[in-house]
């Protein structure tokens, strides 16, 4: 036995070493540098869950002949983001071209500031403009601004100017400092927006037996700047 172990370990040297040679050296080593580059973030909220109740209006109070409108009614929205940011609101129509016309007119006849009011059958019974009325910037009192080309150009909303809610429109409501016409960066933000509510004449809306719940619906979004 004992002639076979230096043959043996021969053997074995010889397929140690043929592994250590086939090993490659680690001569080069790869560093990847990563990150992610993220905007301030902003959450909008509503008053009451987003819910303007004009509650019940008895058929036989409204005006047989011309558009009823009702006493106006507030909200206030919250803006809140993690960093101080300059932003805009955008309103969009989710009732297009329902708007009831003797209803609109009594609003101010704009077609792109009167969001539609229809029944739950669809049947259009009225209309809704929407009004800012005064704004903070971080508790203070701020400007409420107006642009009507995406940003380009800002000015002070004009007393009464009603909120654009046509869809794809380019006309947004933001906030700058008290006495600014541009746009500054808050952290929160709040906005008191009167509504005004008009309601077909009585002789146009739908039968007056049955009882007709109705509804407006427009979408609030924010745009970073």
């Amino acid at each position: 036995m004992k002639t076979y172990r230096p043959q043996l370990m021969s053997a074995l040297l010889g397929l140690l070493s043929l592994v250590t040679l086939s090993t490659p050296a680690a001569e080069t080593a790869d560093l990847t540098v990563s990150g992610v580059i993220r905007p301030p973030a902003c959450n909008v909220t509503l008053a009451n869950d987003g819910v303007v109740d004009f509650g019940i209006i008895k058929s036989q109070s409204l005006d047989d002949s011309q558009a009823n409108k009702l006493p106006r009614h507030e909200f206030d929205m919250s803006v809140s983001c993690n960093a101080p940011i300059r932003i805009a609101i955008y309103a969009k129509d989710n009732r297009h071209n329902q708007t009831q016309t003797d209803a609109q007119n009594a609003l101010g006849g704009n077609v792109q500031r009167t969001s539609g009011v229809t029944t739950e059958k669809g049947a259009a019974v009225g209309a809704v403009a929407m009004t800012p009325l005064k704004g903070t910037g971080d508790g203070a009192t701020s400007s409420t601004l107006q642009t009507t080309n995406d940003g380009k150009a800002w000015k002070t909303w004009p007393s009464g100017g009603q909120i654009v809610t046509w869809p794809g429109n380019d006309d947004y409501f933001g906030w700058g400092k008290a006495g600014k016409s541009s746009p500054a960066a808050f952290t929160n933000m709040t906005e008191t927006i009167g509504v005004d509510l008009a309601l077909a004449p009585r002789s146009k809306l739908p039968d007056h037996v049955s009882q007709h719940e109705f509804d407006a619906s427009v979408t609030f979004k924010v745009v970073y700047l």
